[in-house]
């Protein structure tokens, strides 16, 4: 579609004419048969008369098991606002300095319009079904037009109840391209058309260990490569193998660190790293003169020393911490056995 959108033609600089003027409006229909295959339609017309400046029609790119009416009429939304941009970058010079002008586009689809102009949208698995992929296309396309455009709906077919004459021209503009979109149906479909192009918008992702990987490289790597290094990090704190890193949940730890408060995540993410505000860390930076335990003053403090330290005071600390994760445990109605072996594998560490 792209091909027809150049400054030197005729049809081209009459739209470009409107467009200025605050005149031009576009419409589009889509329909689908038998879920074989859909089309749709659309058109530039003048806003008062209704006089067509461009028209076209086209299949509708993708596998016939999904062919439906909705996407169709998304797909000819798809096809009018790529032309629109198309037209904001080829006659930038005729647009600059131009106040905002609204260009209406006509649709009967109501759903294509409450869905485009929604902000946040559910996960799916499928976009071929929601038609997701085409309606964020559609939405990024609009973010950068340099002018106001309204998705107006209109009532499909009221050619039923009066005649072509006496429909307003929204009403006829919809009615056209119904027609039109149908005529694409006197073309043989080639085996290429059924494939399903990919839009810039999309996000074709695929998960690892820590999120899904998306098309966005230059910030996913970034997230990979941080992550990655906590990861090694914490692998060297607790002298743990490579091997054995694959048996950790890093998605549960990162999820459960994230729900936290501020302080209470600055503490436990200091734990995690072994930063703990030990005498051997304060003597290796130079801010102590002794490396020793300050309570029993026989070993060097570090943080396996802080939870093993065997003085009376340390131990009556860490049995009450220990009775606090015995209840914890058992408030959140973990299996007996598996309480049972956890409280059995802590007091054996410690």
């Amino acid at each position: 579609m792209r091909q027809h959108v150049r400054t030197s033609d005729k049809k081209v600089s009459k739209i470009i004419k409107a467009l200025r003027k605050g005149k031009l409006v576009a419409a589009s229909d889509g329909s689908a048969y038998s879920k074989v295959r859909a089309t749709f339609a659309f058109c530039f017309a003048k806003r008062k008369t209704g006089k067509k400046l461009y028209k076209a029609h086209s299949p509708v790119l993708m596998d016939p098991e999904y062919a439906n009416s909705d996407r169709a009429e998304s797909c000819g939304l798809l096809a009018i606002v790529i032309q629109l941009l198309e037209l904001s970058r080829n006659a930038e010079r005729w647009l600059n300095g131009e106040e905002k002008r609204k260009v209406y586009i006509y649709t009967d689809s109501a759903s294509s319009i409450t869905l485009i102009e929604k902000k946040i949208h559910p996960s799916t698995k499928n976009v071929m079904l929601s038609n997701l992929d085409v309606i964020l296309e559609v939405q990024q396309i609009l973010n950068k037009l340099p002018f106001n455009v309204k998705l107006v709906h209109v009532k499909a077919h009221q050619d039923e109840n009066c005649s072509y004459k006496e429909l307003s021209i929204p009403a006829r503009l919809n009615y056209d391209m119904d027609k039109y979109a149908a005529k694409q149906y006197k073309y043989s479909l080639n085996d290429y058309l059924i494939l399903m192009p990919h839009l810039p918008a999309q996000q074709i992702s695929f998960k690892n260990r820590y999120f899904r990987l998306t098309n966005r490289m230059d910030i996913e790597l970034v997230r990979i490569r941080r992550d990655y290094s906590g990861e090694i990090t914490a692998l060297k704190s607790w002298n743990i193998n490579k091997e054995d890193a694959h048996n950790i949940h890093w998605v549960a730890i990162d999820t459960a660190v994230s729900r936290w408060g501020k302080y209470r995540r600055g503490g436990v993410l200091k734990c995690i790293h072994r930063w703990w505000d030990t005498s051997e860390r304060k003597k290796r930076w130079g801010q102590a003169d002794s490396n020793n335990c300050p309570l029993c003053n026989l070993a060097v403090e570090t943080p396996d020393h802080v939870l093993k330290c065997n003085h009376e005071e340390m131990r009556k600390v860490r049995n009450q911490l220990m009775n606090d994760v015995k209840n914890k445990i058992k408030s959140c109605g973990t299996c007996p056995l598996l309480h049972r072996w956890i409280m059995i594998l802590l007091h054996q560490w410690i």
